[in-house]
């Protein structure tokens, strides 16, 4: 037996079950948030512990942009 939710109302409309994709402007905050915090990381850490934070906070931040990017093609496509 299929579930009330998981069924279209009518017989000519298509139904996706799941999760919503993120809206591509929260994505780009976020992405904006992580470069501006590596940007940060760089410029008030000691010297000997710049480099990591600052790499691995530009490439979350890198990722969330190309998600953003993604999600926006899609949501246009």
């Amino acid at each position: 037996m299929t579930p009330a939710h998981a069924r279209p109302d009518s017989p000519g409309a298509t139904y996706q079950v799941g999760r919503r994709n993120a809206p591509p402007m929260l994505l780009a905050g976020l992405a904006v948030m992580w470069m501006v915090s590596g940007l940060a990381c760089e410029l008030y850490l000691h010297t000997s512990w710049k480099l990591i934070p600052v790499v691995v906070a530009f490439g979350i931040g890198v990722l969330y942009l190309r998600a953003s990017a993604g999600a926006y093609l899609r949501q246009y496509r």
